[in-house]
């Protein structure tokens, strides 16, 4: 084999080489940011608050801002408010709900370390506004979630959250049949019907 095509051949395997190198060190750099509930169901009646936890997975990329959108069906349930206690991003930029859209943006402040696995990124407290066996929860792609020089960071899983609203309380209360007022009135006037 000539001089000339050992150097070639060298050379094709170095640059295939360094080509591989990239691909895989670019894939670890670059990896997609997960947006997830804390469940993927509840059960709640009619009237009753609950809460539910949003979490920010940069999987490795250090995440200091995000705006999260979330989408209800306001004819099932009602938007009560947001929570950032003990939110991995303290800072509130702004919070809103237009109908069926909840959008929180929150941000690490400058200087201070980033998120590069999942954290807490808010609480929002949802109420049950009328019977359905099942309505949904879900994060919206036009979210975002954005590194130190302000560049988004890819997402990845969008996380979905299913809510059974009944109309029975579970609070810990019975709901009013009257049965008990109708019962005593007939005692107290001397019919008893057994």
């Amino acid at each position: 084999m000539s001089k000339l095509k050992k150097i070639l051949i060298k050379g094709v395997v170095s640059f295939l080489s360094l080509i591989s190198l990239y691909m895989f060190s670019s894939a670890a750099v670059f990896a997609a940011a997960d947006i997830s509930f804390s469940s993927s169901s509840y059960s709640t009646s009619v009237g009753n608050d609950f809460s539910v936890p949003i979490y920010v997975d940069p999987n490795g990329e250090e995440a200091f801002a995000a705006t999260i959108r979330v989408s209800y069906d306001p004819t099932y349930l009602e938007f009560r408010s947001i929570s950032g206690t003990g939110s991995a991003f303290p800072n509130a930029i702004s919070e809103s709900s237009p109908s069926g859209t909840v959008v929180i943006s929150r941000y690490i402040t400058p200087g201070e370390e980033g998120v590069t696995d999942r954290s807490l990124f808010a609480t929002v407290v949802f109420r049950g506004r009328s019977a359905i066996s099942s309505t949904s929860l879900s994060i919206l792609d036009s979210s975002e979630v954005g590194n130190s020089e302000g560049e988004a960071i890819s997402l990845g899983v969008l996380g979905s959250f299913t809510v059974r609203v009944s109309s029975t309380s579970s609070n810990g209360t019975l709901p009013n049949t009257n049965i008990f007022d109708t019962t005593a009135f007939l005692i107290v006037t001397g019919f008893v019907f057994i």
